[in-house]
Order: C-alpha cells, then structure tokens, then sequence
C-alpha cells in the first residue's frame, strides 16, 4: 500500500510538471532586445540572454551564433571575431 501511495505522488508530480510545461508553451514568446553596447541595457541583456538563450541551449557554438544574432554595431563586430576560436574557448571569452 504505502508503495502505491508512492507511485500515485509520483504520477502526480509528472501530470503537474506536464501541465506547466503546456501552460508555457501557451504564453506569448518573450522578446530579446538587441544589446548595441550601451552600459545602461548592460545588466538587462545579460539577464535576457541567461534566460532566454543559455538555458535552453547546451551548445556553447549555439549560444555563441544567438550572441552574435542578438548584438549590433562594434559589440557584433567583436562578437564575430570569437567564432573563429575554440567552440567552448570563443563563448567564454564572449
């Protein structure tokens, strides 16, 4: 009995998880603000990107091309020159 109690939270935990997983993908897709180099949209783009980019994405190569997509002018300028580097070695240093 108490392994069936078990199995039922269990189960109840997945539906939950399943449930928020569907309420998400009816939300409206958050927008990214471009970051042209302007100390002030600093902080609001790193938290933007972490959210937005970084935990969905496992691949440094892929964070690193979203990084180079989402920046404008001298900021995508050296965005670009870390594609060249190392895959893991290129998005740290970005």
């Amino acid at each position: 009995m108490e392994n069936q109690d078990h199995q039922n939270r269990a189960i109840q935990q997945l539906v939950q998880q399943q449930q928020q997983g569907v309420m998400s993908l009816m939300l409206p897709q958050p927008d990214m603000q471009i970051f042209s180099g302007d100390p002030i949209n600093y902080c609001d783009f790193v938290r933007a990107f972490e959210n937005l980019v970084e935990r969905k994405t496992l691949s440094s190569t892929s964070r690193l091309y979203y990084l180079v997509q989402y920046t404008s002018g001298p900021v995508k300028e050296l965005m670009n020159c870390f594609l060249a580097m190392r895959e893991d070695e290129g998005y740290l240093k970005a």
